[in-house]
Formats: C-alpha cells, sequence, structure tokens
C-alpha cells in the first residue's frame, strides 16, 4: 500500500533534484567541471536508474573516477557522455 507512495516521493525527489541540478549548471555557465557527482547524482542528470549507470561505469562506457570502491563522475564528462548518445537528427 505505501509502495506507490514511495515510488511518487521518489520520482518528485529526482525531478527535484534534477531541477536543482540544471539550475546549478546554468547559473555557472557550465563552469562546474571540478565538482563530481556520485551515482545517484549523475544518474539524476542523465535521468537513468543509478544502478544503470554503476554499470555502465564498471564497462566503461561512462568516464568515471574512482576513489578506491567509490565512483565519481565529472559533469563535463557526463555532458559528453550525453552529446555522444544523440541520435542524429
Amino acid at each position: 500500500m505505501l509502495e506507490p507512495l514511495a515510488d511518487l516521493l521518489k520520482t518528485i525527489l529526482r525531478e527535484v533534484i534534477a531541477e536543482e541540478l540544471q539550475r546549478a549548471l546554468a547559473e555557472h555557465n557550465g563552469k562546474l567541471a571540478v565538482l563530481l557527482f556520485d551515482t545517484e547524482q549523475a544518474a539524476v542528470m542523465l535521468k537513468l536508474p543509478s544502478s544503470w549507470v554503476a554499470s555502465a561505469a564498471r564497462r566503461g562506457e561512462i568516464p568515471c573516477v574512482r576513489c578506491g570502491h567509490h565512483i565519481r563522475f565529472k559533469v563535463s564528462d557526463l555532458q559528453q557522455f550525453i552529446e555522444k548518445k544523440k541520435e542524429p537528427k
């Protein structure tokens, strides 16, 4: 019974975080390239499940920075990943 509510809250939180990330990027004109995102933050930016982002990083599909067992992502690398995945018009 609480599961649909939890899913709704997760969706709303993801949307709010994505909006805040986009606002921060726009506010700083992309100068957040040194900022490192964790897997969940990168997933929100890409609008993908965090498990997919973590797996893609392990496979080498998305560039990442490894700190021990922790994985971090540069905003500029995520933006490049998005550009590479765009379909031609």
